[in-house]
């Protein structure tokens, strides 16, 4: 995968199980992603399973989708070359009877998380053995990308996509591991940064209250001496641009594709600033004009995932998954409850245990030392009081 550049490495048929630990999928380099075979997707106990292994400095994320943990189907988001994809790696079994249910459940998870991420190319791979796939391609607007056989003369393994110049090549391959199967590699060429200019005045709040007290000390009565109201509507409009303009001056800055979300006008004025103070030998005032970079990155970071708090988090999460939140409250006293849990607690047919003789027993006598030493060879995980 290294050699290859891959970023993104789909495998269907792992053959994982809950057994095998991440740290033996693990790859230098890359985070993964599993959907192992378990009783709820298949009724076999071995083979099946998919994975993708992403790239570290990708972003990604595995996504819910209903009724997906019944299928061998890993659905992802990731953000490649500043560009959204939804991930798709599913294993489809030769020769078992819902494919029909597979198919609806793909349209509606396309359909669903096309909503969600209006902007995002969708890319689905994985080996459909002798599964339809004509019904997904119609209904979700995918294209395939793979016309070569894969194992023998079939064409199990297969790659879709909502775009089809998302990748400049689409070959197969022989695969280093023990496998039947052609792997499938499909190259893609990283666009070019598209970049523009900005335009943007400068509204920091220590250059905003610098406008409001220029405002205060301007006086406006000279104007009030002028006779035609067309000339001191143009005086006043030159007043109030000169000073807007002299407070907070139009800035030009060049934002490209390149650039993280969170990147704002602001902050490349602010990293232009720092660098020519850095350049200056200023580094006092370079770190502190990190400290508000940071800060305002902050910000954005937190305005884009929303200013609720957990309870609207959660209740976004409920309205993607369907799950419904019972409302159903129970009036009752607390003595209700106590009844209710001494009634269940109790039983007629209780006998108590009868007492042990300790009459005539004398305990033994422990000195500070001998407790402590007693105590200190008790292990941590012994049973007993605390």
């Amino acid at each position: 995968m290294r050699d290859q550049s891959i970023d993104v490495c789909c495998v269907a048929q792992t053959w994982f199980t809950s057994d095998i630990d991440d740290n033996f999928t693990y790859i230098p380099g890359y985070n993964i992603l599993r959907c192992d075979r378990n009783s709820s997707n298949s009724i076999k106990k071995t083979g099946g399973g998919v994975c993708i292994y992403f790239r570290e400095h990708l972003d990604f994320v595995q996504l819910s989708v209903v009724d997906s943990e019944y299928y061998e189907i890993l659905w992802s988001h990731c953000i490649w070359d500043n560009m959204n994809y939804i991930v798709v790696a599913v294993y489809i079994p030769p020769d078992v009877c819902y494919y029909n249910e597979l198919a609806e459940h793909i349209i509606e998870g396309f359909q669903a998380l096309r909503q969600q991420y209006p902007e995002a190319k969708v890319i689905l791979c994985g080996d459909f053995n002798q599964f339809a796939t004509s019904v997904i391609t119609n209904c979700c607007d995918i294209t395939k990308l793979t016309h070569e056989n894969t194992r023998g003369n079939s064409r199990l393994d297969k790659i879709f996509s909502s775009d089809e110049l998302v990748f400049d090549s689409v070959e197969t391959l022989q695969l280093t591991v023990n496998s039947d199967h052609l792997g499938i590699l499909c190259k893609s060429k990283k666009r070019a940064a598209v970049s523009k200019f900005v335009y943007f005045r400068d509204q920091r709040t220590p250059r905003k209250n610098a406008f409001n007290v220029a405002m205060d000390n301007i006086d406006f009565d000279v104007l009030l001496q002028i006779e035609s109201p067309d000339v001191t509507l143009n005086q006043l409009h030159n007043l109030i641009t000169s000073c807007l303009d002299f407070h907070c001056p139009i800035k030009r800055v060049k934002i490209t594709s390149k650039d993280p979300p969170f990147m704002s006008p602001v902050i490349k004025l602010l990293l232009r600033k720092k660098y020519r103070l850095r350049q200056k030998g200023r580094f006092l005032e370079a770190v502190n004009i990190g400290y508000r970079i940071r800060e305002i990155v902050f910000n954005n970071v937190n305005s884009r995932r929303g200013r609720g708090g957990s309870k609207e988090w959660w209740e976004q999460i409920n309205a993607l998954t369907k799950k419904s939140v019972s409302t159903n409250t129970i009036n009752a006293e607390p003595d209700d409850f106590n009844n209710h849990y001494a009634n269940i607690s109790t039983t007629d047919s209780y006998t108590p245990p009868v007492l042990a003789q300790t009459e005539g027993f004398a305990p033994p006598l422990l000195s500070i030392n001998q407790g402590y030493h007693e105590l200190k060879r008790v292990k941590r995980t012994a049973c007993g009081h605390d």
